[in-house]
């Protein structure tokens, strides 16, 4: 049960041969600069992207997907062929379903139609065929084949398309399989057979990008094609190079996205056909858990280094560095980032999950953060202000306020604070830079560092 439950948090676990481990850093860093987005940068690419962070079981923040949302509706009127808004159009609306989201499908469903019929009519060149490609994705994800009408539509649809090339039909496989007649499919199946050979060449895969090799993979997968999964698998991992995965790149992040996911189907394909070895689960899932951890503390303590070494605007710097230690921590979970109110700017709000017993004794839903970087000590007129901004959250069950100073805290600074707790139900937690070091030396998550912060100061 113990071993059942483990796998269902790491989703089924990964085969974590050592060939993987730069692959994983590669998706981590993926995720990080997702993470550290500013929101009105929120490009399709960036929206393809949260499919890596949704797929692994963590949550869309409310402001980036409200952002999404927006996005969506104001892109929808102008979506043409051949312009790269069809895409972006599709990856928002494909992860704001994935991510539960309620949208107008209809809208979009009779908009993404429109454009297919066009495209079909007006030409049948490979651009027009990866328009078609797109809005087909986005309306099986829209479950457009619920509609018998709809189904009909799309099955005519793929009726008329050529198969001839094994790109197409690999990004068009989960609708293939939904939607043709046994027939037509089997005659696919042995299509992809025929090419099987032509495909684990090397010289074949060059011609692609990574993301079209990693429908291939996926395709392979689901197949069933083992041998043939495992040559695609390790040719994209021995083809990445350190600069795909270089955070200022922005152009890699929809490869890094697309082929980190197959590669996370390709890893739970591979456990499963090694599941009766239950040897060998046991140690993938005890390797898995002692490189995350390692790989976790490597990043804190990474950005904190680089955040007092550089220069420059250190408060967003710092804003970023805190959001980085909050998302690997399982305990706590973002809800807001440089939240506007009427009346005022919250720079993060957290919810509390309650999933150790300090945390379900806190009786508190959300947990306010303000984060301050500058060069003296925060006086005791910060606090009061921060008083403030935790007193009027009556809306919702917020009892805890953490206030974090690099520089620390001036003795009436911390006096205002010890009052504010002895006056009120409510309590205020300031945490200086060098408990933010300590616990960076100590290995401990946020919420760690806040449960020893908050016990220490109540003490004194």
């Amino acid at each position: 049960m113990m071993i059942k439950k483990t796998i269902e948090n790491l989703n089924a676990g990964y085969n974590f041969n050592s060939y993987v481990d730069k692959y994983l850093m590669g998706i981590l860093q993926a995720t990080r600069w997702l993470e550290n987005l500013e929101l009105n940068e929120l490009e399709g690419d960036d929206a393809s992207g949260w499919w890596l962070q949704l797929y692994s079981g963590r949550k869309l923040p409310h402001e980036i997907s409200d952002r999404m949302i927006k996005k969506l509706y104001k892109l929808l009127p102008t979506i043409e062929l051949g312009k790269s808004n069809i895409y972006t159009a599709s990856a928002l609306t494909r992860t704001l379903i994935r991510a539960d989201r309620t949208i107008n499908k209809s809208v979009i469903i009779d908009k993404f139609i429109g454009l297919i019929d066009t495209a079909l009519k007006n030409s049948k060149s490979k651009k027009s065929l990866t328009d078609t490609i797109w809005c087909l994705q986005t309306l099986y994800e829209l479950d457009a084949l619920a509609d018998k009408s709809l189904f009909e539509k799309i099955k005519s649809i793929l009726d008329s398309l050529e198969y001839e090339e094994l790109i197409t039909i690999s990004m068009l496989w989960q609708i293939i399989k939904s939607v043709l007649d046994e027939d037509k499919w089997k005659n696919i199946v042995r299509y992809i057979d025929s090419k099987k050979l032509e495909v684990l060449s090397v010289d074949w895969l060059e011609k692609n990008t990574d993301w079209e090799n990693s429908y291939i993979l996926l395709l392979f997968i689901d197949l069933d094609y083992y041998h043939e999964s495992e040559i695609v698998a390790n040719y994209l991992i021995n083809k990445q190079i350190d600069s795909q995965w270089d955070e200022s790149l922005d152009e890699n992040i929809e490869a890094t996205s697309l082929v980190g996911l197959a590669f996370c189907s390709y890893w739970k394909y591979i456990n499963a056909k090694n599941f009766v070895n239950s040897q060998f689960l046991i140690e993938n899932i005890l390797k898995l858990l002692i490189r995350n951890k390692v790989y976790q503390n490597n990043i804190i303590e990474e950005e904190w280094i680089i955040l007092n070494k550089e220069d420059g605007n250190k408060g967003k710097k710092f804003e970023d560095f805190i959001n980085t230690f909050i998302s690997l921590d399982d305990n706590l979970k973002l809800d807001y980032k440089n939240k506007r109110t009427k009346t005022e700017e919250l720079d993060f709000v957290l919810t509390n999950l309650e999933k150790d017993l300090f945390y379900k004794q806190l009786q508190t839903r959300q947990i306010i953060l303000e984060c301050k970087h500058t060069k003296s000590k925060i006086p005791a007129k910060e606090i009061r202000n921060f008083c403030v901004k935790i007193d009027n959250r009556k809306d919702v069950m917020c009892k805890i306020g953490i206030i974090l100073s690099v520089s620390g805290f001036t003795k009436d600074a911390l006096d205002e604070a010890k009052n504010y707790n002895i006056s009120h139900d409510k309590i205020i937690v300031p945490i200086t830079g060098s408990d933010i070091e300590n616990a960076i030396n100590d290995s401990q998550k946020f919420s760690q560092l806040i449960e020893k912060s908050l016990e220490q100061f109540l003490l004194v």
